[in-house]
């Protein structure tokens, strides 16, 4: 990878990381503005597309939303107990996620929506499941 395309490449993520959900057309357009700075002017067109098709498979714009299997005795709790929840972690993840080139919020509220609320007992937990829920007691047994 050549140097122009590298800063390109940092400079794009850099910004789209700051966007929840990029369409394919704001890719390129940011591709564009930035392709404009002498630094990057070299990038061909070729390496253009290639870096906009990369970049949204990381921002999860080619990604669609499948099905779910959900138990028959869910109960949603998420919304409720949002004002009560100490956004620390959260908050520490989503600037690890703009780190590495990730858009903030892909899909990761609606994947913690469907584990079990804190209040929940304990045995409907198995083993290993997202480390016991994000930091949970370990499991016995």
């Amino acid at each position: 990878m050549n140097d122009g395309l590298r800063m390109l490449e940092t400079m794009v993520g850099a910004q789209l990381a700051k966007e929840p959900m990029p369409s394919p057309d704001r890719i390129r357009e940011l591709i564009g503005q930035i392709r404009q700075i002498p630094l990057c002017s070299e990038v061909s067109d070729d390496q253009v597309e290639e870096l906009a098709r990369s970049l949204e498979n990381s921002h999860g714009v080619s990604m669609k939303i499948g099905s779910m299997l959900t138990a028959k005795d869910y109960v949603p709790w998420l919304d409720a107990a949002r004002a009560g929840i100490e956004p620390y972690y959260w908050n520490r993840y989503r600037q690890l996620m703009a780190e590495k080139g990730f858009s903030g919020d892909v899909l990761v509220e609606e994947v913690l929506a469907f584990l079990r609320s804190a209040d929940r007992k304990r045995e409907l937990i198995r083993p290993g499941r997202m480390a016991a829920e994000l930091g949970g007691d370990e499991e016995e047994g």
